[in-house]
């Protein structure tokens, strides 16, 4: 069915024996690409008819722009709550950050043919699934390039979410490998990441947890809770505002509740990330120290022998 529909147009369709991960087919389609600048999309996702106007809008608009990617839009495609939630959250998030990013999104993105290739595409030796577009993104910005976010290029999310595929993403998809990469490669954290509103929202969500501290220590436990709580909101607003405008009220309550969730997923992930980088560090020290141990134990052998001889 693709074959056929791509016929129809003035593209080139490469078809896989087997799935090879989205990485690896990324880089195989770019090598097979022919034009000045590579656009990028999740299967996942709903373009409208004019979005390859509008890149070449952008591109032509701002030339010096050598990578950039565009946004969610605020109507996802799946109805279910979960869904609605984590879509428009990831929406609200590029509608309020920076103009421009450390990472690059393979959602929707573009990137120019020459640079993408200068770079050596996505690395799939270390930073294989879900980590390869950030490490992309450092790269990019590394070598000179800066990567813009066009939050009008808006394309809908058509993706399903339930609570439990939801914890599953945010932590061990992205929270970990996150952090894991942010410690390896000492780079700085961003508005995407670990933002000071996000970092006050994960101490107020342990505020919020300590209730279950009630039995044992009474009333100020659940005062405590109830001014996290209150502190959680007021932080978010925000969102939950945009929340209450597209679903109203219960779906806004349903919001704050997923978004506890959210915000604990991301703060228990990245504290047991913390802990594993921490982990392979030693783990890395001691085979170091062994290995020039053994290298010098076997020197000093040798050595030995031949001062006998």
């Amino acid at each position: 069915m693709v074959a056929d529909a791509a016929s129809s147009f003035d593209v080139t369709y490469v078809r896989l024996p087997k799935n090879i991960g989205r990485g690896p087919a990324r880089n195989m389609g770019a090598e097979k690409a022919t034009g000045d600048y590579i656009l990028f999309l999740d299967a996942d996702v709903e373009v409208p008819p004019t979005i390859l106007d509008q890149v070449k809008e952008a591109i032509k608009a701002a030339p010096h722009e050598e990578a950039f990617f565009g946004s969610y839009d605020d109507d996802p495609g799946c109805p279910k709550a979960v869904s609605q939630y984590r879509n428009l959250l990831h929406y609200y998030t590029h509608q309020i950050a920076d103009d421009y990013a450390l990472h690059f999104w393979t959602g929707f993105g573009v990137v120019k043919t020459s640079v993408f290739r200068d770079i050596g595409g996505f690395d799939l030796d270390k930073w294989a699934r879900n980590m390869e577009e950030v490490d992309i993104g450092f790269r990019l910005n590394a070598a000179g390039h800066r990567i813009r976010l066009y939050k009008d290029l808006q394309l809908k999310h058509l993706k399903s979410y339930t609570l439990v595929s939801m914890f599953k993403s945010d932590f061990f998809d992205r929270a970990i490998p996150w952090t894991l990469y942010i410690r390896e490669n000492h780079t700085p954290s961003n508005a995407y990441v670990t933002s000071a509103r996000q970092k006050l929202s994960a101490i107020s969500v342990v505020l919020i947890l300590i209730v279950f501290l009630y039995p044992l220590f009474g009333l100020p436990v659940l005062i405590t809770s109830l001014l996290g709580g209150l502190w959680f909101v007021i932080l978010n607003t925000g969102f939950f505002s945009l929340c209450y405008k597209k679903h109203g009220v219960i779906f806004m309550v349903q919001a704050v509740f997923l978004h506890i969730v959210h915000i604990f997923s991301a703060g228990f992930g990245y504290v047991m990330g913390s802990l594993l980088y921490a982990a392979q560090s030693v783990q890395r020290f001691f085979r170091k120290n062994l290995s020039l141990f053994m290298g010098n134990l076997r020197v000093s052998s040798k050595s030995n022998v031949e001062s006998e001889k």
